[in-house]
């Protein structure tokens, strides 16, 4: 896959699935373009995945100059690498000889041409785009190139569903969430809305389950999400995408809403499994009825599984 990356093209667009380690396989053409005396961009759907990924990239290049840029914080832009969210794009016209724009079909840039306008413009060379949910119709037309495998070579998890009214999903989460707190293991579970965070979070409270909870208007708690062994973390979509943690479970409540459409999906039940030390984990997804959305995620997850090849596809 370097290889394929560092040809000479101007557009790629890379499908692959989460921790099959797209991050690391751009390492190469970073390393190249730096070389080359040029400066790198790497844009990023939110916030907290800047940091996340600054952390990991200092590891990597120790002799490179990495700045991050987000809201209230853009008083260094010199870097040699420069790690940004979306709407930082306008500080840096024409600035890079590099851009890799990672989970390029997810908010804030779906469909949003004045962003995607503002990023383009960021970069006088290559651009990677990135995603594990990219559409196949969508990019046939361009270079592309598809990974399949996770780097521990096991498979995706498939999730549970559990489907039934209000109340029987109501006591069966309630069930299995006390169960984790017994057995003391890391679990995040998704709700579509911050109120509907502070609803659970009060119903956690009545029935002595300890939580926090990670939103973004309350990022604070992200931080300790590495740290601690084991914990109840109720999240929005916030940490859909980008985090990595050790041997974590996830729940989807109220899986029916639309913002958790199936790109959504596919990103959090990639939360699961990403290490070599815990390679699987469990997804449960709760919702009223079965639906297209659902069947779709299940289709996703089986071909992924059934392509024994790590090679990557060209279109």
């Amino acid at each position: 896959m370097q290889q394929e990356l560092l040809a000479d093209s101007n557009e790629i667009y890379v499908k692959a699935i989460c921790g099959s380690g797209k991050t690391e396989i751009t390492y190469e053409v970073i390393l190249k373009t730096l070389k080359e005396g040029k400066r790198v961009g790497i844009a990023i759907p939110r916030r907290a995945i800047v940091h996340e990924l600054y952390l990991r990239l200092k590891k990597v290049f120790y002799n490179t100059k990495i700045v991050e840029v987000y809201g209230g914080h853009n008083n260094g832009l010199d870097g040699d690498i420069v790690i940004f969210t979306c709407h930082q794009s306008y500080l840096f016209y024409q600035s890079f000889g590099l851009l890799i724009i990672d989970e390029y079909d997810a908010f804030p840039l779906k469909n949003n041409e004045v962003l995607l306008n503002m990023l383009k413009n960021s970069v006088e060379g290559k651009k990677i785009y990135l995603s594990a949910t990219f559409i196949d119709d969508d990019i046939k037309q361009f270079k592309h190139f598809e990974l399949y495998k996770r780097y521990h070579n096991h498979p995706l998890d498939m999730p549970k569903f559990i489907f039934g009214s209000f109340i029987k999903q109501l006591f069966l989460f309630s069930s299995q969430v006390q169960q984790y707190q017994k057995n003391k293991k890391r679990l995040l579970v998704f709700l579509p809305t911050i109120k509907q965070l502070n609803l659970m979070k009060s119903y956690f409270t009545f029935l002595h389950i300890k939580c926090f909870m990670a939103h973004s208007k309350n990022q604070d708690d992200i931080k300790n999400l590495k740290k601690e062994k084991s914990y109840i973390c109720l999240t929005t979509t916030i940490l859909e995408r980008g985090i990595t943690i050790d041997n974590l479970d996830v729940i989807i409540f109220n899986g029916d809403h639309q913002i958790f459409d199936y790109q959504t999906l596919i990103q959090i039940c990639g939360r699961v499994g990403r290490s070599y030390l815990y390679p699987s984990g469990k997804i449960t997804i709760y919702a009223k009825e079965n639906s297209q959305k659902f069947t779709m995620v299940k289709n996703y997850i089986t071909i992924a599984n059934e392509d024994v090849s790590c090679l990557p596809k060209k279109n």
